[in-house]
C-alpha cells in the first residue's frame, strides 16, 4: 500500500543494523511473493547506507515446499479421517450434491492461514491432487475466493461426532450404531482403523515413510525383506479394501522385477501387475490370491460401480478412487510392513533364504506355458502356468 516494504534477514540486521529495504517494482518483478516465503536478492546501499533489495527472486525449494505443505494439508481436510469428526465441513460438503465446497472456507483455516495461501495458491498446489477443482473465472491470479470450489469424488464418511476427534488424526473407537451414516461407507472407516493398528499409517501422506515386503520363514516368522517404496501419497479407502497409493517416483523399481502386461484385454484393462523376486514365485505357483503385487493403474474405476468378487454398494463415482498412472499395494500387514516393525534377517537366516530363493528360480523354468512360447495362450489369466 505505501509502495514498500522491508524483508527480514538476519545477516543484513547483524552487519548494517536494519532489514532490507524493498521497493514495491523489486516486488511485483518477482511475482509478488507471499509474506513468510524464502526470497533471493542482492543488497545494495541507498544514500542513507543502508541495505536495499536488488533482483529479487523467490527460492523454489521454498515455493515447492510450501506447495506440497498446501496440498497435504487441504487433503485432509476432505479426507476420511478429517470429515468423520468436523461438523462444519461435513456439512458444507452435504450442501450441494455434488460436494463441492467453496475454496472462502479453507481460507478460513488457522493451518491455511499460517501458510500464507491465498486461492490462486490452492488452485495451483491441487493440481495433481485427488481432489476436483472447479472454477468460475479466468482470471490470474483469482482475486475472488468465490471462484474456486472443490470436492472429492467419493461418498462422504460416516460422521461419528466431533468427541472423537484426535490430535494425531488417527480414527478413534466410536459407537457404529449413532453414526451418521448416509453412503454406506462405514467399512471403510473399519478398514482405517486395521490399517492403523497393523501399519500405523495415516490416510495422508508423506515422503518418509519406508515400505518392505514382508518374507515368511520356514516358520513362517514374518521378516522385512527388500524396500519396496519410500513415502506414499495416501491411502485409499474403497469398496474392494484400503490400497497404498504411490507416485512412480515413491516407487523402489530395482525390487519389481517381473511384470504381468495386461495390455492384451484392451479397453477392458484396469492395471498391470509388477511382482517382487519372492512374490513372482509365490503367483506363479497358483497361490496367486497371497502373493504381493503392485498395480499399475491405466485407467481409473470411475465406471465401475461394484468392487469385484465382493459384496459391494453399487456407487454412481466408483467403487473406489484409483488413478490412472498412479500405483497401489493392499494395505495388508502380512504382504508389506512399514520399516522399523518387522525384524530384520539374522546372517544365518539370510543365508539360508538366499539358497531357498536360487533353488526356487531354478524348479521354476520348467513352469513356463508351452502355447505361449508358441507364441500365444488363448486361455489368459485362467492359466495356472507362467507367462
Amino acid at each position: 500500500e505505501k509502495g514498500y516494504g522491508f524483508i527480514q534477514c538476519a545477516a543484513s540486521s547483524e552487519l548494517y543494523g536494519h532489514d532490507v529495504f524493498l521497493h514495491k517494482a523489486e516486488f511485483e518483478g518477482a511475482g509478488s511473493p507471499p509474506v513468510g516465503c524464502k526470497v533471493k536478492f542482492h543488497i545494495v546501499l541507498n544514500h542513507r547506507q543502508q541495505p536495499q533489495c536488488q533482483s529479487l527472486v523467490v527460492d523454489d525449494e521454498d515455493i515447492r515446499e510450501r506447495s506440497h505443505a498446501l496440498r497435504k494439508q487441504v487433503e485432509w481436510y476432505f479426507s476420511d479421517a478429517s470429515l468423520c469428526t468436523d461438523e462444519f465441513f461435513y456439512k458444507k460438503a452435504s450442501e450441494t450434491i455434488e460436494g463441492w465446497v467453496s475454496v472462502r472456507w479453507l481460507l478460513r483455516c488457522r493451518k491455511i492461514l499460517d501458510l500464507q495461501a491465498n486461492a490462486e495458491m490452492i488452485y495451483e498446489a491441487l493440481e495433481n491432487s485427488h481432489l476436483e477443482m472447479k472454477r468460475f473465472c479466468n482470471c490470474y491470479p483469482c482475486t475472488s475466493d468465490d471462484h474456486l470450489w472443490i470436492r472429492r469424488l467419493q461418498p462422504l464418511p460416516p460422521f461419528v461426532g466431533n468427541e472423537y476427534k484426535t490430535a494425531d488424526g488417527m480414527i478413534a473407537d466410536s459407537e457404529s450404531s449413532h453414526a451418521l451414516d448416509l453412503f454406506k461407507t462405514m467399512n471403510r472407516l473399519e478398514d482405517q482403523k486395521q490399517v492403523q493398528n497393523s501399519l500405523g499409517l495415516k490416510e495422508i501422506g508423506n515422503e518418509s515413510t519406508g515400505f518392505r515386503e514382508v518374507v515368511r520363514l520356514p516358520t513362517n516368522e514374518p521378516r522385512a525383506g527388500p524396500f519396496l517404496a519410500r513415502g506414499y501419497e495416501r491411502i485409499v479407502y474403497g469398496d474392494a479394501g484400503p490400497y497404498i497409493e504411490f507416485n512412480s517416483m515413491q516407487i523402489i523399481w530395482a525390487s519389481w522385477p517381473h511384470m504381468n502386461d495386461k495390455s492384451h484385454f484392451g479397453t477392458l484393462r484396469s492395471y498391470d501387475e509388477f511382482f517382487t523376486e519372492t512374490s513372482y514365485y509365490v503367483w506363479q505357483s497358483n497361490q496367486g490370491a497371497n502373493a504381493l503385487k503392485l498395480y499399475a493403474q491405466t485407467q481409473s474405476v470411475a465406471n465401475k460401480p461394484f468392487a469385484p468378487n465382493t459384496w459391494s454398494v453399487g456407487r454412481s463415482s466408483g467403487y473406489a478412487d484409483y488413478r490412472a498412472g498412479y500405483f497401489y499395494i493392499s494395505a495388508d500387514s502380512s504382504l508389506v510392513t512399514v520399516d522399523g516393525m518387522v525384524p530384520e534377517f539374522s546372517l544365518f537366516e539370510g543365508q539360508y533364504m538366499a539358497s531357498l530363493a536360487k533353488r526356487s528360480a531354478k524348479e521354476a523354468d520348467w513352469e513356463v506355458c508351452w502355447d505361449w512360447q508358441k507364441g500365444h495362450c488363448y486361455k489368459g489369466e485362467a492359466c495356472p502356468w507362467r507367462h
